[in-house]
């Protein structure tokens, strides 16, 4: 798969004040640590760090920060944390958000040994700005008021530190209020796949490089439940929020969750991971839903099947009109997660390897191809694409 978007944990945390330093130093002063620690086994022993914890572990970076070093960690207190969105932990904490967790963890590792005093030294030798570079590649810079230090990230948003009484075997930890965001990427040639949750006036949404839709032909029943459900977690748990995506909507290619009012998709955005899915499928947009279904058959796209459909048009002007150019994966004989989750995961793969399709706003006779693909993979009825001449 193609490079996967740093998430926008960077984006979200712009949003948040920064806090008192003094707050932080408190969480500092009550870790039980020992300078006979390494930076992992002193992080463990304060109550301050365990969603830091969580997160080194299921980034894969508790060997690297195991290390000899040394190093100079900003850590993020478990304060700083919560304050992203709600949400935003869990997401960052999948398996799936590996790499995008160690590029904004290593934004926090600094390589070497700066103490206070050696920040502040450097800061007034360079004109009240000393910037430094992290093992992950990210720009920081270091200011200070007084004896009050601060650092701002690639984003400008500001964090407060303190430094920890204790030294660690293999270098300096300093509690930080804010986690701290790396740079945008060059994302001028990308297209990224994303998924939104719109009522009925948000539909189509605007401002997006193209846009397509899960399609269901009714709503959840008893006697279907499990299944939509199933089908709404491997949606949500494969395609990435556009609120968490640190790329402008232009960059983005949005697969849209129609609900039944602007209200009721406010609310499954906001609601925590686990209950997203009860929340769409209770409100879910069927009016909407319906008529991308027409849209699709007028331009000749095939919904025999029970569904849902992942539909897209190309350009997105042409939706419901003869020769249009329709893209469509059919999800009918889908019962089980892993093939709903792999499905789910190609269509954001084909997004995000084909950028030119979505920037150019017309499919071309690549997709022929891609349909084979989809069809020796999954079956003939899966993927189709209509109107390519």
């Amino acid at each position: 798969m193609k490079r996967r978007l740093i998430f926008a944990v960077c984006i979200l945390i712009s949003q948040v004040a920064v806090g008192n330093a003094q707050t932080v130093e408190t969480a500092v002063a009550r870790a039980q640590t020992t300078s006979d620690n390494n930076i992992i086994q002193n992080a463990a022993l304060s109550k301050d760090y365990t969603t830091l914890i969580a997160a080194v572990k299921a980034a894969g970076l508790v060997e690297t920060l195991e290390g000899k070093g040394p190093f100079t960690v900003l850590a993020p207190t478990d304060a700083a944390f919560a304050r992203l969105q709600q949400g935003a932990v869990q997401v960052l904490l999948a398996p799936e958000a590996k790499n995008e967790l160690s590029k904004i963890l290593k934004c926090h590792v600094i390589s070497g040994d700066l103490s206070t005093d050696a920040i502040l030294a450097e800061i007034a030798a360079n004109n009240g700005a000393y910037s430094v570079d992290t093992i992950g590649g990210c720009s920081l810079t270091f200011r200070a008021a007084g004896s009050n230090i601060s650092v701002t990230d690639q984003f400008g948003d500001i964090a407060s530190l303190v430094a920890s009484d204790v030294k660690q075997t293999n270098g300096l930890v300093y509690a930080v209020d804010k986690v701290l965001s790396p740079g945008a990427p060059d994302t001028s040639h990308e297209i990224h796949a994303s998924r939104i949750f719109a009522g009925p006036n948000e539909y189509p949404p605007t401002n997006f490089a193209a846009y397509g839709i899960l399609a269901f032909k009714s709503k959840v029943t008893i006697y279907d439940q499990e299944r939509q459900k199933m089908l709404c977690e491997a949606f949500v748990n494969a395609v990435l929020p556009s609120s968490s995506l640190v790329v402008p909507t232009a960059a983005q290619m949005v697969t849209v969750w129609p609900m039944d009012s602007a209200e009721h998709a406010k609310a499954a955005t906001k609601a925590n991971i686990t209950r997203t899915c009860d929340e769409a499928l209770q409100d879910y947009g069927l009016a909407v839903s319906q008529k991308a279904v027409r849209d699709a058959v007028a331009s000749g796209v095939a919904v025999g099947g029970d569904g849902p459909f992942l539909i897209a048009w190309a350009p997105p002007t042409q939706i419901g009109k003869p020769g249009a150019v329709v893209l469509k994966a059919d999800l009918s004989t889908v019962t089980e997660y892993k093939m709903a989750s792999d499905i789910m995961h190609r269509w954001v793969v084909e997004i995000e390897n084909r950028p030119e399709l979505w920037r150019s706003g017309t499919f071309d006779r690549s997709l022929i191809a891609t349909a084979r693909e989809w069809a020796d993979h999954y079956g003939s009825l899966i993927f189709s694409v209509v109107g390519v001449k």
